[in-house]
């Protein structure tokens, strides 16, 4: 059948990985360093990588192609858990949960949960992190956003949980959270002109109950933390 399919331009391809992270499907992979679309059948047509995608490598196209098979993606997902499932075998164990909803072809709502719990002799810790993410991208992709709100609760940092976190382009963003406390950050993507990608991202880290955050040289007086990352490319 004749359908709407994404399509990645393996030249402009950085290898980044972030598609293959937005496709919940598991219709993309990362195969020698590249993204590639591995199953047609996986793929649903409403292109979530391409919000995420630094190097505006991913467009729709129309073509034949095997039509989505929601069934085949469910299974696919389900062995996929279960194998995560017997990874987790030693004293740390970790779970996830995530629905998202598309409000139209260019917003879209994800909301994730994830439970960490530690066990080792007589030590029993656990904790939780719950965040809401808001995507957005213009029809021709030259305006991308993510939003997050963050609210995580640890006993210690044996529970730590760790989140991805979109960054600027080849940034590389996956924290981990432990304590109690408040995250949130803007990641901002803005082609103005052809040749030129404006980037930002700014985050903010709140702990209520703190009145010092880490140690030594990385000691913060205070319970807030900032981050704010900018940068421009240019292409010609």
């Amino acid at each position: 059948m004749i359908r709407k399919i994404v399509q990645i331009e393996e030249d402009r391809c950085t290898g980044c990985g972030l598609c293959a992270h937005a496709c919940h499907e598991s219709a993309i992979a990362m195969v020698d360093g590249k993204a590639k679309l591995i199953r047609d059948d996986y793929c649903d047509g409403f292109g979530d990588c391409l919000p995420v995608c630094p190097a505006d490598a991913i467009s729709f196209v129309e073509r034949e192609a095997l039509p989505y098979d929601e069934e085949a993606v469910k299974e696919n997902q389900r062995k996929a858990k279960e194998a995560a499932g017997q990874e987790n075998t030693g004293a740390g164990k970790a779970g996830e949960n995530s629905w998202d909803y598309r409000v139209t072809r260019q917003l879209e709502l994800r909301t994730r949960f994830s439970l960490s719990h530690y066990h080792k002799e007589q030590i029993k810790e656990k904790g939780f992190l719950v965040y809401q993410d808001l995507i957005y991208a213009t029809r021709n992709s030259r305006f991308k956003m993510q939003y997050r709100l963050a609210w995580f609760k640890t006993d210690s940092y044996q529970s730590r949980i760790y989140a991805y976190e979109n960054n600027v382009l080849y940034g590389y963003s996956f924290p981990s959270f432990m304590g109690e406390g408040w995250r949130t950050y803007l990641n901002l993507s803005w082609k103005p002109l052809n040749g030129l990608t404006c980037y930002l991202k700014g985050g903010f880290t709140v702990y209520p109950d703190r009145e010092v955050i880490g140690s030594g040289v990385t000691k913060v007086e205070g319970n807030k933390l900032y981050d704010l990352a900018l940068q421009l490319r240019f292409t010609f």
